[in-house]
């Protein structure tokens, strides 16, 4: 395909999801919808993210500046809680239901601004001071009591750095490789390079059978072999990349705002792989 000729770009690109209730909003900018799909992106299991805001900066294509503004917006309109997680570390944003995901019939009244007034969100509005946004941010939600919000904090800040050391420990382990090693320890390993290979085609090719169940196509030696080097040296990332995202977004129907139909051609995952670890390196 050419630049200038016309395409459809129907399944054909991976990017942010932003729900449809979100999207029609006034009373949110454009930059504050951008973010949250974007921080939706990037949610793990539990629902939450830790993203720095110089990365949500090049993710949006814009300033540091403008990421507090729209972290700040979403923050106060009830979308977005903000939590510090100290020691140099980027915060931790989790996201809040709000009515505006209820069908219109079953919205309350003055749902979209906290002070009763539902006055649209204006660009003057969205500027913060560093002090009011850091109020925001660890504020206790209503009606709940800030002892045991206090807790509750704790306990969610320690389970997301277990699941933080879990995940680096993981990634160390099948990323690992011997850059010092001498040229007798590399010929040492060498018989060992067939074994590994089979291992990680049978991980990718395990990955991929419920999407080849689905849509009835064969896993190709081909395939396996254009993943692993869309992959970039590390098979079991993308292995694991695979399996999440066939769960989040195509095979698990408990989780809300990610079932999609199946993607046509089992082709999409080596530029899945591509974009997300490759595009990282």
């Amino acid at each position: 395909m050419k630049p200038g000729e016309p395409f459809n770009p129907r399944k054909m690109f991976v990017g942010v999801f932003i729900p449809d209730a979100l999207l029609s909003e006034p009373r949110l900018s454009m930059g504050a919808k951008l973010m949250f799909g974007v921080l939706a992106k990037l949610a793990g299991e539990n629902g939450y993210c830790w993203p720095s805001q110089s990365a949500l900066a090049r993710a949006c294509g814009c300033s540091d500046r403008e990421v507090r503004n729209r972290l700040a917006e979403l923050c106060r309109f009830g979308l977005l809680r903000v939590s510090r997680r100290g020691n140099g570390r980027s915060n931790s944003y989790q996201f809040i239901w709000h009515p505006i995901y209820e069908p219109n019939d079953t919205r309350p009244e003055n749902f979209a601004d906290p002070t009763g007034t539902n006055v649209p969100v204006t660009p003057e509005q969205t500027f913060r001071s560093q002090r009011n946004e850091r109020s925001c941010q660890n504020s206790p939600q209503p009606n709940e009591n800030p002892r045991v919000n206090v807790k509750k904090r704790v306990r969610q800040e320690k389970s997301t750095r277990e699941i933080d050391k879990r995940n680096k420990a993981s990634y160390a382990r099948a990323n690992s490789s011997a850059a010092s090693e001498d040229e007798g320890q590399q010929a040492a390993r060498a018989p060992l390079a067939p074994a590994s290979l089979d291992l990680s085609q049978e991980i990718l090719r395990k990955a991929l059978e419920p999407h080849a169940k689905a849509i009835g196509q064969p896993i190709s030696d081909e395939l396996i072999e254009r993943i692993r080097e869309a992959a970039q040296g590390k098979p079991l990332a993308a292995a694991s990349l695979i399996a999440k995202t066939i769960q989040r977004r195509f095979a698990d129907t408990s989780l809300p705002g990610y079932r999609q139909p199946w993607p046509a051609s089992l082709a999409y995952w080596v530029r899945v792989v591509r974009e997300e670890i490759g595009g990282l390196t």
